[in-house]
């Protein structure tokens, strides 16, 4: 499978300019924006004989709206003389190779989150789980009653957020589970016998937000004497999806017909224990799962009802957004543009892909709520300090 390496511009931008003199006369210094290319695709791929096999895909663009300044600014210390400015660009703010990078992943973590996606064992609710953790019921019942009766104190405003988020929340969703069980069945019993003798599936992963950047003061243009035509932040964030098409097929055949939901039934509620449960089941195992895919591993090695994948596409998209913030601009000047933005598109392939543990690439806005709630919380102070 040779490999290919195409690319294209799509945009090219002309310069603007700003000249230094009185306004409506000669000006004594005249000075160029930048020109070139804003807009830029690169594309990495094989080609391929029929059949065509799945193969390997990179897909990036850089795109740039060139910042555009207007308007004039005393310039210096004569009164007269002016920066005059029409439609300049500074480099960093046209060119496409000053788009945002992105961040760097792993894709053994989607991998493994694939393969536990895929797992025909993984449980709709883990009953021995939620029977271990239902011991907790009756002291948050009187957590609960608590802050109805408003008896808890203002300071433990996160403990009881962290009540609701790791105790009645799940609880709820678990519930909420068990009483669509039947659809469930039915569910789950479509998918054993689609898979029975191997079958495509596709299959979505999710994806989150990568904590933005700002870099104050970044977006500062205009004259280096006297003052500057715009003055703003740059704020860049980041977006990250996933999915997955894989070839599924189960290594046992399944029982008689009529016996597939009772062994549905048994996947759905985890009958099983498998060390995935024992591994939820340890104290702020939780946490560790915000930075590691450790529990996407163990879901992924349920293994009660043997399978396998022989081959999977892992396709995940990122783009990266920088753009102006708090922008402030200088009495009668103007702006245009000022908006970069990087665009990415891979595809990888695997033969017989195996689970590992890999690093999670971004935290989520609910993730970080809820450490902020844990560094706070009385209980984790107390522990902290003994």
């Amino acid at each position: 499978m040779p490999v290919r390496h195409r690319y294209r511009d799509k945009h090219v931008a002309s310069a603007g300019y700003y000249s230094i003199g009185p306004l409506g006369g000669t000006p004594i210094a005249t000075y160029s924006g930048a020109a070139g290319v804003t807009d830029h695709e690169d594309c990495i791929d094989f080609t391929n004989s029929r059949p065509y096999p799945d193969s390997p895909l990179t897909l990036v663009r850089n795109k740039v709206e060139p910042l555009r300044l207007s308007g004039n600014v005393p310039y210096s210390f004569f009164g007269t003389y002016y920066s005059q400015y029409h439609g300049w660009n500074p480099t960093n703010m046209t060119l496409y190779q000053y788009a945002p990078t992105l961040q760097d992943f792993d894709f053994g973590y989607w991998v493994t989150k694939a393969l536990a996606n895929l797992n025909p064992n993984k449980p709709l609710v883990d009953l021995p789980l939620f029977l271990f953790e239902f011991r907790e019921i009756p002291k948050g019942l009187k957590e609960l009653g608590e802050i109805l009766s408003r008896k808890i104190k203002p300071t433990s405003a996160h403990d009881a957020y962290l009540a609701s988020t790791y105790g009645w929340e799940p609880l709820y969703s678990d519930l909420k589970s068990l009483l669509n069980i039947g659809k469930s069945i039915n569910d789950r019993v479509k998918y054993l016998t689609a898979i029975e003798n191997g079958a495509h599936i596709r299959r979505n992963l999710g994806g989150g937000d990568v904590p933005h950047t700002l870099a104050v003061g970044a977006g500062t243009y205009g004259d280096d004497f006297r003052g500057t035509l715009i003055t703003a932040d740059i704020t860049t964030s980041e977006t990250m999806k996933a999915w997955v098409t894989a070839r599924v097929r189960l290594l046992n055949p399944l029982p008689p017909p009529s016996e597939v939901p009772a062994e549905a039934l048994k996947l759905l509620l985890n009958l099983n224990v498998s060390k995935a449960t024992l591994w939820n089941a340890i104290p702020w195992s939780f946490v560790i799962d915000y930075f590691a895919g450790i529990s996407d591993y163990l879901e992924a090695s349920r293994g009660y009802v043997p399978f396998e994948v022989t081959q999977m596409c892992v396709m995940v998209k990122q783009e990266a957004t920088s753009k102006l913030t708090n922008v402030v601009l200088y009495p009668g000047c103007s702006y245009t543009g000022g908006r970069k933005t990087t665009t990415a598109k891979w595809r990888r392939v695997y033969a017989m892909p195996l689970a590992t543990v890999a690093a999670d690439p971004f935290l989520t806005g609910r993730q970080i709520t809820n450490l902020g709630a844990l560094l706070t919380a009385q209980g984790l102070r107390k522990f902290l300090r003994h």
